[in-house]
């Protein structure tokens, strides 16, 4: 199946999930990056609220993985054939 996001998102999911060191909630840390980040429309932070969340879901696979973007990918076109 064809994924219907942008490759940017999965890469930026990435790096927003890089970035968090834990000190504060997660939902809190990921609307103040939203808040730095005026310039992603209202999709944008849907999708990477949605790649974020599903990493999180399945950290341990992204923990030892080498290439996370393509699990990330594996696992959005898994999670939207339901």
């Amino acid at each position: 199946m064809i994924s219907r996001r942008h490759p940017r998102h999965y890469n930026q999911a990435v790096k927003i999930i890089e970035a968090y060191d834990g000190k504060t909630p997660f939902p809190i840390y990921l609307s103040n990056i939203f808040r730095q980040n005026k310039n992603w429309g209202s999709k944008d932070r849907k999708s990477y609220r949605e790649l974020c969340y599903l990493i999180l879901k399945n950290f341990r696979l992204f923990e030892h993985s080498e290439n996370p973007i393509d699990l990330l990918l594996q696992l959005d076109s898994d999670s939207s054939d339901i």
